[in-house]
Parts: C-alpha cells; sequence; structure tokens
C-alpha cells in the first residue's frame, strides 16, 4: 500500500516538513508518481526500523500482521461496510458513487464519500495489482463511529489509463489514524500475494470472503 508525504509522516510520527527534507536529501525510499511522491509501506516500516526511529506502542500494534485482534477488526470492518456483487458501473467514478449510495444508510450524505475517494484516486491510484484495489480516504472519518470496508464486485472489471483492469474494490473507509494505517497494512499484506486473486473471483458469498483473512 502507497501511502502520500502526509500519511507517511503520520505514521512516522515524523513532521511533514522533515520528511520532505528527507525526500530532498534523498534517505528515505520512496517513488515520484504522478507528480506526487509516494510512499511504500511495508518499505518504510522497514526503513524506520533500520533507522533506529522510535516506534510507539500504537505502532507497534499496527505493525504486527498475527496479532489476532487485526483480524477481529477487519472481519469486523468488513461485516459493517458489507460485500456487493455486480455492480453496474464502468470507471472508478461510477464506483465510488455506487459506494456512496450503498453506504447512505451509515454515512451522512454531507460526507461525499465518493467525491473523497475520488481525490485520493487523483493523487496515485490505489492500485495494487492483480486485478484488486483499495481505495481509501486522505485522512479518517472522525465524524463516523466505526471503520468499514466494503468490498466491491462490478460485473465487469474497471479499465482506466492503460492499467490492469479491476475486479474488486476494497473500499476502506477509517475512524481514527490507529485504524486507518492498521487496516491499509493489513489488507496489503492478506492482498499482496498472487493467489488471492484467484480465490477473490471464487468468493461468492461473505463467508468465503472471510476465510482469506483468517486462513493465511
Amino acid at each position: 500500500m502507497q501511502l502520500t508525504v502526509s500519511e507517511a509522516g503520520n505514521f512516522l510520527k515524523i513532521p511533514e516538513g522533515t520528511i520532505r527534507r528527507w525526500i530532498r536529501q534523498g534517505t528515505i525510499p520512496c517513488v515520484y508518481q504522478g507528480g506526487k511522491y509516494l510512499f511504500d509501506l511495508e518499505t518504510l516500516r522497514t526503513w524506520a526500523k533500520s533507522k533506529g526511529l522510535r516506534i510507539t506502542s500504537d505502532q507497534v500494534s499496527i505493525l504486527q500482521s498475527e496479532n489476532l485482534k487485526k483480524d477481529s477488526d477487519i472481519i469486523a470492518s468488513i461485516s459493517r461496510g458489507q460485500i456487493y456483487y455486480d455492480l453496474d458501473t464502468t470507471t472508478k467514478e461510477s464506483t465510488f458513487q455506487a459506494v456512496q449510495g450503498l453506504l447512505a444508510p451509515l454515512v451522512p450524505p454531507s460526507l461525499q464519500i465518493a467525491t473523497l475517494l475520488q481525490k485520493r484516486e487523483h493523487i496515485a491510484s490505489t492500485s495494487m495489482g492483480n486485478g484488486i484495489a483499495i481505495p481509501h480516504l486522505t485522512r479518517p472519518l472522525k465524524q463516523l463511529e466505526q471503520p468499514m470496508i466494503s468490498i466491491c464486485f462490478p460485473k465487469q472489471p474497471i479499465t482506466e489509463q492503460q492499467q490492469q483492469p479491476i475486479f474488486v474494490f476494497f473500499v476502506c473507509i477509517s475512524t481514527t489514524l490507529h485504524n486507518h494505517l492498521n487496516l491499509l497494512l493489513r489488507l496489503s499484506q492478506t492482498l499482496r500475494p498472487q493467489n488471492i486473486a484467484k480465490q477473490l473471483q471464487q468468493a461468492r458469498d461473505f463467508d468465503s470472503i472471510i476465510t482469506i483473512f483468517t486462513d493465511i
């Protein structure tokens, strides 16, 4: 999962100005894409540890992928956001609009989830390859009580700007910085293996999806 400069600063507990200075000095691993500097979450974690950067107790819990509470958190988030099949959408934007409609009972319309998701997408694509994308907001929504993950399967894969067609979107909406990083990291780790895409394409119910997160 890629982080923006602001998200990287929040993760490391380092001022954004310092992050940008490290970028100029070439001392922090990042890539320049679409006019923005981006950081791979796993690479950033490894780099931070190699530099002896202090990790808070909150960060420790975020980074321990075998922690059972993480599985509980992500399953509960999926339970709240639900799984949707055969969405009649043809673009990322129309998919985000569909998500906003589906989440209307849970998310106040004034928050304009579709617009916020599209804003993050303009910074850099949230596609992680293998036909999987993890759209998320640039910052947590404190107006909501609990985080949620909506898993959305369009009728046909979404293709944009010569990218690999996306057949499933894991739309992640968090409420605190802690669960924002927690959920993104857990999703990134679970969905990265090549065989997961095939499992997702074959999963047609809630239990099959949840098994993917509990059997690794």
